[in-house]
This record gives structure tokens, C-alpha cells and sequence, in this order.
């Protein structure tokens, strides 16, 4: 075989394998892309529930103005956050002043036993569980792609690409419970 001829057919090769790879890595990042999506729409949910949370816990407990502000004010950074990172910190900060304002609510049995705050909980619950299953896979994604972006030979093309990887959401979920234990630490 002639050097020209394989030299040709090696180029070829080269350019079918670098296309297929590109390819690969594009629709692993758009499944990315997807996940975080996903992700979105549950956290829009939860940010709208927070009104509502903050006006049955108002109807209740005018003494916790402080926890309904900064509920309200968490939520508006949740909203405005961009990157990874920025949900990734607000949402954390919302889940604690969510948790803190159930505590709230935990000890308050007028508030506890209304129709509606009951109804808003079981649909704040039903919602953290679709953020942390959201959650789970978008950094499934993340994983797949991080991990074939960095093997070569895909890292010679994934080099070329935009972002290169992706980094893990860790939200902590709303804390259900904690009005409950700290119930249990004042009494005891």
C-alpha cells in the first residue's frame, strides 16, 4: 500500500473518530444540561410554595416576623441565582430558613393543625423529594460526562469543548424534623 494512500486512510479514520467522539460528548453535556433543567423546574416549585408557607405561618405566628423576611429574602436570591454555585448556596440557605420557619410552625399546634399549612407541607415534602430525585440525576450526568471527558482518548477532543466539566449541585434538603427536635432539647 502506497504511503499516500495510507496516510489518507489513516486521516480518514482520525477525522470519522474525532466526529464521533465530538458527538458523544455533545449529547452527554446536553443530558447535563437536561438534568440541571430538571432541577429548575422543581426549585421554581419550591420557590413558589414559599409565599404561601410565609402567609399560613403569618396567619399564626405574627411574632416570627424575622423568619417570614428572611424566608422571603432567600427566596428572591434563590431565584435570582445563575451558576452552579450561586443555586447551589442560595438554595442551601432557603432549605435552612424553610426548615427554620416549620420549626416555627412545630410550635404553634394552631398553626400545626390547619387545613391549609397541612396541605402546603405534604406538597413541600412532595416537592423535596422531586428536587433531590432532580438532584440525583443531573449528577449522574455530571459523573458520565465528567468521567468520559477525562479519559483519554475523549479528553483530546473534550479539550477543545466548552466547559470542559461540569460540577456536582449539592442541596441540602428541607429539614422536616427539625422543629421537632429542637421541641425535644427545650424540654428536656
Amino acid at each position: 500500500m502506497p504511503l499516500p494512500i495510507f496516510a489518507g486512510a489513516a486521516a480518514s479514520l482520525l477525522a470519522v473518530w474525532a466526529g464521533y467522539s465530538y458527538n458523544y460528548l455533545i449529547h452527554a453535556r446536553t443530558k447535563v444540561r437536561e438534568g440541571m433543567s430538571g432541577v429548575d423546574v422543581q426549585l421554581k416549585l419550591r420557590h413558589d410554595l414559599v409565599p404561601n408557607l410565609n402567609e399560613a405561618v403569618r396567619a399564626y405566628a405574627e411574632h416570627e416576623q424575622e423568619a417570614l423576611r428572611a424566608a422571603a429574602a432567600h427566596r428572591c436570591r434563590a431565584i435570582a441565582a445563575q451558576s452552579p454555585t450561586d443555586i447551589e448556596v442560595a438554595e442551601n440557605a432557603l432549605a435552612a430558613e424553610v426548615s427554620r420557619l416549620l420549626a416555627v410552625a412545630e410550635q404553634n399546634p394552631h398553626l400545626k393543625a390547619a387545613d391549609r399549612f397541612i396541605a402546603l407541607s405534604a406538597e413541600l415534602r412532595a416537592i423535596e423529594d422531586e428536587i433531590q430525585a432532580a438532584r440525583t440525576l443531573y449528577n449522574a450526568n455530571v459523573e458520565f460526562y465528567n468521567s468520559r471527558a477525562q479519559r483519554i482518548p475523549l479528553s483530546l477532543v473534550a479539550m477543545w469543548m466548552t466547559p470542559k466539566s461540569f460540577q456536582y449541585l449539592r442541596l441540602d434538603p428541607i429539614d422536616f424534623d427539625l422543629g421537632r427536635s429542637r421541641v425535644g432539647e427545650f424540654a428536656a
